[in-house]
């Protein structure tokens, strides 16, 4: 657009004329131009024309800036995409459930339910229209289970294998297999494109082994695999959830279970749930407990978004997960 007397009273014919000699046509050249360089070109004095460039740089910036309009609008999801895992209590505890963008880590001792816990989000992502990669470095995955967790969310079976058709599944036996894994990802985003979930289950099987050996190593690969995975869920705008172990600290200044992989690990996921599993004679008499097994404990120890120190009990059912007071009386009775 030129610059035009109509446009501003201040923009006289004289001041025109000085601007279109120094090259200043349009009202984009004008607004680019710093206010002390217009009144250099216009060969004005100092004191009268300072307020009169910024006066008509806000009457140009109000004539002809675009309108604001709300983020979630100009992106193509919402800032912050939750995926529910269909768990209230779970979902209540994370804010909503999986935040894309967030690495998520499920920390616990063995049978405690994580890989339980991860077969449910991935059929919570695959439920709502989305792909998952599942990286199983252990050989627990089941896409029998998966099936049955979608079946009994009814879903049809012929839907069930459509959706099954979202989610990758890859064997990581090393940190080079993961690695190459996430690389491809990165590389081949458009490939992957609805992808809300990746699952790495479990990133303690892969490096543990190398923290135990001599040298430094390990503690280099765990943090190149932090930042890797941290950078992939921000860049990609998805969920990744690892599991990881626990270990026994009896000594020091805070003693009991804390997360495995070390200190330098502690700071690098987002959200950290440690799990925890009842002991079966405290709750052997409820019916609950018959069906399903000990409810589980999630305790939130860290997040970016969510006060910590809360917890939430579930159970693993055929469904995924399921709150202990929510379930079907007719699960009760069957």
């Amino acid at each position: 657009m030129h610059l035009k007397n109509s446009e501003c009273p201040l923009l006289t014919e004289p001041i025109l004329a000085e601007l279109r000699k120094s090259g200043i046509n349009t009202v984009l050249a004008f607004l680019s131009r710093d206010s002390e360089t217009l009144i250099h070109v216009c060969s004005l004095t100092y004191q009268v024309s300072i307020t009169e460039a910024v006066s008509v740089k806000k009457v140009l910036l109000a004539k002809y800036s675009a309108l604001p309009h709300p983020l979630d609008e100009i992106l193509d999801e919402a800032p912050i995409a939750h995926l529910p895992l269909g768990c209230e209590s779970l979902d209540g505890l994370l804010g909503g459930g999986l935040s894309a963008g967030d690495l998520v880590e499920l920390c616990g001792p063995f049978a405690v339910g994580k890989t339980q816990l991860c077969m449910a989000a991935a059929a919570a992502a695959l439920a709502a229209g989305a792909r998952v990669i599942f990286a199983d470095t252990k050989g627990e995955f089941s896409s029998a289970r998966c099936r049955q967790i979608l079946h009994h969310r009814r879903v049809p079976h012929s839907e069930c294998d459509r959706m099954l058709d979202r989610m990758q599944y890859a064997a990581c036996s090393t940190v080079r297999d993961l690695l190459s894994l996430l690389e491809v990802v990165r590389s081949r985003r458009r490939l992957h494109a609805g992808l809300r979930l990746l699952v790495v289950d479990s990133l303690a099987a892969l490096v543990a082994p190398l923290l135990a050996s001599p040298g430094f190593v390990g503690f280099g690969l765990l943090n190149f695999l932090g930042t890797t995975l941290k950078s992939l869920a921000a860049d990609c705008r998805l969920t990744v959830v690892v599991t990881n172990h626990v270990v026994q600290n009896e000594s020091g200044a805070a003693p009991g279970v804390h997360p495995a992989l070390g200190l330098g690990w502690l700071p690098v996921p987002h959200v950290r749930l440690l799990l925890h599993r009842e002991v079966a004679a405290n709750h052997a008499s409820e019916p609950q407990f018959c069906l399903y097994g000990p409810r589980r404990t999630a305790i939130l120890t860290k997040s970016v978004s969510s006060a910590c120190g809360g917890s939430a009990e579930f159970l693993v059912t055929p469904s995924g997960i399921e709150d202990p007071v929510c379930l079907r009386n007719e699960d009760l009775m069957s």
